[in-house]
């Protein structure tokens, strides 16, 4: 028995080989080539979009902050002058009620002034009288 292979035998074993090579090229790998680098491609495009919508929406998510933060800002400095506003208002309005009070109570020290000089008058008027009837009263009897 002779294990040593003849050297015809390789060579029609080299040739199918080689055209199973062939026909399995066309057939199989390429088809598989090509598909493989279609997923590589669209794997690719894929993570680009998702790249680029990251992008955009960072910069969306900037944009809204910006704006918030302006109208936020903006609301303070409205709320400020709503505030000052109110404040100067009711300052002017405890002015007004303060010179009202001030000038009633002026009025009610005049009223009073003028009450206690007619009544002190009124007095005066009747001293004459009433000393009399005092004198009279000390003296038990009637003076003319």
């Amino acid at each position: 028995m002779d294990l040593t292979p003849h050297l015809s035998v390789i060579f029609i074993q080299l040739i199918f080989f080689a055209a199973a090579l062939l026909v399995l090229s066309k057939l199989l790998f390429a088809p598989i080539t090509a598909g493989l680098q279609r997923r590589s491609e669209m794997i690719e495009g894929n993570r680009r979009e998702a790249e680029e919508i990251s992008v955009r929406a960072a910069e969306a998510l900037e944009e809204y902050e910006a704006k918030l933060k302006e109208a936020r800002d903006k609301a303070i400095l409205e709320r400020l002058e709503i505030r000052g506003r109110g404040e100067k208002r009711a300052r002017e309005i405890l002015q007004k009620a303060r010179a009202r009070g001030e000038a009633r109570l002026q009025e009610m020290k005049d009223n009073v002034a003028r009450e206690t000089e007619t009544l002190k008058e009124e007095l005066r008027a009747q001293v004459p009288e009433l000393a009399r009837e005092m004198a009279s009263r000390l003296l038990g009897r009637e003076l003319t």
